[in-house]
């Protein structure tokens, strides 16, 4: 004993010292954002000093493009991280959700300062009277301009007093054709279009999109009013009137930063802070912002993104304590040197690290703006609105193939309902998961006693088949598990969520009770369900026959006995293995107007002369982007080849000889022996072919995300929208069972009309 006690005073000694705080283990705090490298370091610097000056407190940073996805999907998972970047247009679906911490109680607590903040900037992350986020910094829409083309043309610099008519008579005079030979060389401007430019130029006509309530949701769809109309007429008339703007329609292939940064753009209009790091690399010219030109109005737009902590964080105080720093003066004057945003601190905004007095831009151009600048309202669901809207600006501004007025007119009724749809959703009632878990362990006690039944309806057996009989479940038991838990029960959950509204960012007890709303609201609300299975439908229609046809001529061609047959099998193969993103990359080079290899060997052809055409934009024109796709997909022929050539070399030659002697030629043999003997290979292909075209995706993802006008919306396109982007889990659950009983229909009209056409060697089937 005597030995004993001093060995259990040590260890108490030891125990005491380690629960000190000077040996506590560190608390670990997730850290997520993006970035281009520069912002990266700046964060990894920062996060460095922080532990120093925190040693209790280790930050592990998670760095990602497709930032929103990733998040989403931590949040479904339940491994949010504890602090992140939280854009403003997509704030209000998480704090309505309730994933963000209300930071207000730790605000008051830590007497940390909100009131050097600029309020228009602040305000963008308060929801229903409380804060949860904090900007990290912000910016607002100027317009960059080349000083030396002004020079050149003549023009005076633009001023604070600049409206409209100013800026499309200086463009009318900076947009040139050096050469007479019908393209334009040198663009007067370019704006930001889609829903930013159109919003922004509504709001300096005088009008707006909503009318909203005091927290600054939306109600009311205004976007029909002659304010609106004005702004979007005019946006369109500078395309297409006026041809002072570098777009889709003027000059395809043609990136307006790229046009700027080379000297053959003379104003850039509705973009942000950001765009000043690369233009300040430039040495060919002399250039500088200015505010946006005005009409009723100044106004301009407020680009930001806030520090955030989740609210399911086990740190909260450890969390809000690296928050704080990011977004304290070190944070953002550091950012700021970066030269990407504003300093959403006005201490650190009017100070040398933001204004550089030597400088060869008016950084007061985007202090200026504050003044009248905000942020676009937030809609319930921002993804959902601009797809809303994006078809008909597209239309107006990038095609010509609507009015203005007509665009705004289908409009306003879809953006009410697109209002009153959300507010819909919240009446429905809450899921009963006690009930549900009850229905569904009965509904498997039943299904456990008819096979129990099933399996003794004849009769008692003996011990030994007894013992046997579980033998027998004890070694199946382990594919069972796998079938129910990775099989039955995600078709299962599947199915119950497509009667559901569920958002896959909060937890199961929030999904929302729906019934079949989400299969009536794809057959009889969403017109982009029919445009989707429309377009989905045409290329099966087209692709899937030209697929089958070119795979049997080329096996029928690579099935010759001559020299160097196998190098040529080879080479038609091997595309089908190339990855589908590689693909729809090599295909894009292809398929360009200005230099693609298409329109090229068009041109060296004299088909376009001949058929009196301008080089055709194939992913660029509604007409000519679903026939691009199609002539993309027969890349793949070379795998439905190997298949068939394998069909070919089984068919006997003594048949082929029979029929010669019989005085049967080429093409009677081809229709009477060589089809009828490939027809189980063809009936496979069919059916494979059928549901593949059914599955495209990552061509149109890639290459045309769905455009232009929704003319390579596929259908799962549509479905991936809907679900991973705008995280609707329950209509994308609705859509997948759409699509798997027309495939099954399809595939059961395809196996019940085989017996009058395959043939197998017993006979026809």
């Amino acid at each position: 004993m005597a030995k004993i006690l001093p060995t259990l005073v040590a260890s108490l000694l030891v125990g005491i010292l380690l629960s000190m705080p000077g040996h506590a283990e560190p608390v670990t705090i997730t850290y997520m954002g993006w970035g281009n490298p520069q912002e990266k370091k700046i964060s990894e610097d920062l996060l460095a000093s922080f532990e120093k000056t925190h040693p209790h407190i280790k930050v592990r940073y998670i760095h990602t493009s497709d930032f929103e996805s990733k998040l989403r999907t931590m949040m479904a998972g339940d491994i949010a991280p504890d602090v992140f970047y939280m854009p403003a247009e997509s704030f209000e679906i998480y704090a309505r959700k309730n994933t963000l911490l209300d930071l207000d109680p730790l605000i008051r607590e830590t007497k940390f300062d909100v009131a050097d903040f600029f309020p228009q900037v602040l305000k963008a992350f308060i929801y229903q009277g409380k804060h949860y986020g904090i900007p990290k910094d912000f910016t607002t829409q100027v317009m960059y301009y080349n000083k030396d083309l002004f020079d050149k043309a003549g023009v005076p610099y633009p001023t604070r007093d600049w409206t409209w008519s100013d800026m499309l008579s200086a463009a009318r005079k900076m947009t040139l054709d050096f050469n007479n030979d019908g393209r334009i060389d040198q663009f007067g401007l370019q704006f930001s279009s889609g829903l930013v430019g159109v919003y922004g130029f509504s709001r300096q006509a005088g009008g707006d999109f909503f009318v909203t309530d005091e927290q600054g949701t939306p109600r009311k769809s205004t976007i029909n009013s002659p304010e609106v109309l004005k702004a979007l007429t005019f946006l369109r008339d500078l395309n297409f009137k006026d041809e002072v703007v570098l777009s889709s329609a003027t000059g395809a292939g043609r990136d307006a930063q790229t046009e700027f940064s080379n000297g053959r753009l003379a104003m850039l209009l509705g973009y942000g802070r950001w765009l000043t790091p690369r233009f300040r690399e430039m040495n060919k010219f002399r250039w500088d912002a200015a505010e946006m030109p005005r009409e009723k109005e100044r106004f301009s737009i407020i680009y930001t993104v806030a520090y955030s902590i989740s609210a399911k964080t086990k740190h909260p105080k450890e969390a809000f304590e690296l928050l704080s720093y990011l977004t304290g003066p070190v944070g953002q004057a550091l950012n700021s040197d970066l030269g990407l945003a504003i300093p959403a601190i006005r201490s650190v905004a009017y100070s040398d690290h933001f204004i550089n007095p030597k400088g060869d831009v008016d950084d007061r151009a985007f202090l200026r703006t504050i003044e009248y600048a905000e942020v676009i309202p937030r809609t319930p669901n921002p993804e959902e609105f601009n797809e809303i809207c994006n078809p008909y600006w597209e239309q107006v501004l990038t095609l010509n193939t609507m009015q203005p007025a007509d665009a705004l007119k289908q409009m306003d009724p879809k953006v009410n309902a697109f209002l009153e749809k959300w507010r819909t959703l919240r009446s429905y009632p809450k899921v009963n998961w006690t009930l549900v878990l009850s229905i569904l362990a009965v509904l498997l006690t039943i299904a456990v006693g008819v096979i129990v039944w099933f399996f003794r309806r004849s009769g008692p057996i003996g011990r030994l088949a007894r013992q046997e009989e579980r033998t027998g479940y004890m070694f199946i038991a382990p594919w069972i598990l796998g079938v129910l838990l990775f099989g039955l029960f995600p078709i299962f959950t599947s199915l119950f969520l497509s009667l559901c509204e569920w958002d896959a960012i909060t937890p199961l007890s929030n999904v929302r009770w729906l019934g079949f709303a989400n299969y009536a609201r794809a057959f009889t609300v969403e017109p982009k369900f029919w445009i989707a299975l429309r377009v989905t439908a045409i290329y099966s229609i087209v692709s899937v026959p030209i697929g089958l046809v070119l795979s049997v001529a080329i096996a029928m061609l690579l099935n010759q006995k001559v020299k160097g047959i196998p190098l040529f099998r080879t080479l038609y193969y091997l595309p089908s293995l190339v990855g589908g993103v590689s693909v729809a990359v090599l295909w894009w080079r292809i398929f360009n107007r200005d230099f693609g290899l298409l329109n090229y060997a068009l041109l060296r052809m004299g088909l376009y002369d001949l058929w009196n055409m301008k080089p055709i934009d194939w992913l660029g024109h509604e007409t000519w982007a679903l026939p691009a796709m199609i002539i993309m997909s027969l890349w793949g022929v070379g795998g439905g080849m190997l298949i068939y050539l394998a069909g070919l070399q089984g068919i006997p030659t003594q048949m082929y000889e029979a029929a010669s002697i019989d005085g049967a030629g080429k093409i009677t043999q081809f229709f009477k022996i060589t089809l009828p003997m490939l027809s189980a290979v063809i009936f496979f292909n069919l059916i494979m072919g059928i549901i593949g075209s059914f599955q495209v995706f990552t061509q149109a993802f890639v290459m045309t995300s769905g455009g232009p006008n929704n003319a390579t919306l596929f259908y799962v396109l549509y479905l991936f929208q809907k679900g991973f982007q705008q995280f609707e889990m329950g209509y994308a659950s609705a859509l997948a069972w759409v699509l798997f009983a027309i495939v099954l229909v399809l595939t059961a009209f395809v196996m019940k009309s085989s017996k009058s056409w395959v043939y197998y060697e017993g006979g026809k089937d």
